[in-house]
C-alpha cells in the first residue's frame, strides 16, 4: 500500500504531461528557459504552442480525431443478442459533492452506468461493476456504481470488482472473479461498457485477460453548435475530448507493451 500514492501520482503526472493542456503548458516552459541561449528557438516553441492550443481546441479537429481514433459503433440488437452478460468499467468519482453529501459518480460514470443500466434492463443479463477505492474512501467505485444503478435507474447488479485502480486491472481482475464463479470466459462473451473515447483500450485490455468482447461504448463527442462555422472557434469541450483521446492513444501503446500473465491469486 505503501507504493500506491507514488505510483498513482506519477500515473497522473504522465497523463497530463503527454496530452493538452499540460502538454502545451510543458511546451511553453521549456520554449522559456531557452529564451536567453537560443531566442529562434523560444520564438519557434512560442508559436508552436499557440497552434497546438488552437488546434486541441477546435471542435473540426476533434471530431476528425474522433472518428480515427474511436471508430466504434454502438452496439446493436443481433450483437447484444450474442453476449452473456454486461460489464461497465468506472471513470472516477465526484468526491464530497455537497449536494449529494459524499462521493458520487462523475459526469462519465453516469452516462457509462446509465447506458449499462439501460441494457440490462432491456436483455435481463447479469451486469457487473468494477472499479476499486483509495484506503480514505469508503466505498469502492463498483459499489457507488451498483447502489446508482439499481436505485435510481431500476435495474439488477449480478457482482461487483472492487479492487481494480486501472483499465488494465479492470480486465485482469474481472477475469479473475468470473473464473472464480467457475465462469469459461471462452463461452462467456461480453457487452463492454464504457465511453467512446475509451472503448479502443477498454476492449483490447479484455481480450487480452481472456474475454470475448462486443463493445457498447457510450457518449460520443459531438460539437456543441450544429453551425460547423463554429466548429473553428476555440471550445474547451474539445481541448477536454481532444486531451482524452491523446490519453486513450498513449495507454493503448503502452498496454500492449505490457504483461497480461494471470494475476488472480491461489
Amino acid at each position: 500500500m505503501t507504493l500506491f500514492v507514488p505510483i498513482m501520482f506519477i500515473n497522473a503526472l504522465v497523463k497530463a504531461l503527454v496530452a493538452p493542456p499540460g502538454l502545451i503548458i510543458a511546451m511553453l516552459l521549456t520554449s522559456l528557459l531557452v529564451r536567453k541561449s537560443n531566442p529562434d528557438l523560444f520564438r519557434k516553441g512560442i508559436w508552436a504552442s499557440l497552434a497546438a492550443l488552437y488546434l486541441f481546441s477546435m471542435p473540426l479537429f476533434t471530431v476528425w480525431l474522433s472518428e480515427r481514433v474511436v471508430g466504434v459503433e454502438p452496439i446493436n440488437a443481433s450483437a447484444l443478442n450474442s453476449v452473456q452478460a454486461i460489464v461497465v468499467l468506472g471513470s472516477g468519482r465526484d468526491r464530497d459533492e455537497p449536494s449529494w453529501g459524499g462521493d458520487t459518480l462523475n459526469r462519465d460514470g453516469l452516462q457509462r452506468n446509465r447506458y449499462a443500466a439501460h441494457l440490462q434492463r432491456q436483455t435481463g443479463l447479469p451486469l457487473y461493476t468494477t472499479g476499486g477505492k483509495l484506503a480514505t474512501e469508503a466505498l469502492s467505485e463498483a459499489e457507488i456504481m451498483r447502489d446508482v444503478i439499481e436505485q435510481e435507474w431500476g435495474a439488477k447488479v449480478a457482482g461487483v470488482e472492487i479492487e481494480s485502480k486501472t483499465t488494465r486491472e479492470n480486465a485482469l481482475l474481472m477475469a479473475c472473479m468470473l473464473q472464480a464463479k467457475g465462469v469459461d470466459l471462452n463461452n462467456y462473451p461480453i457487452a463492454l461498457v464504457t465511453s467512446a473515447d475509451h472503448i479502443v483500450r477498454s476492449v483490447y485490455s479484455f481480450e487480452q485477460a481472456g474475454f470475448k468482447v462486443v463493445a457498447a461504448p457510450t457518449g460520443y463527442y459531438r460539437p456543441k453548435y450544429a453551425d460547423r462555422a463554429r466548429w473553428w472557434l476555440p471550445s474547451a469541450e474539445a481541448l477536454r475530448a481532444n486531451s482524452r483521446h491523446v490519453v486513450d492513444l498513449v495507454g493503448l501503446f503502452s498496454y500492449k507493451r505490457a504483461s497480461w500473465s494471470n494475476q488472480c491469486n491461489g
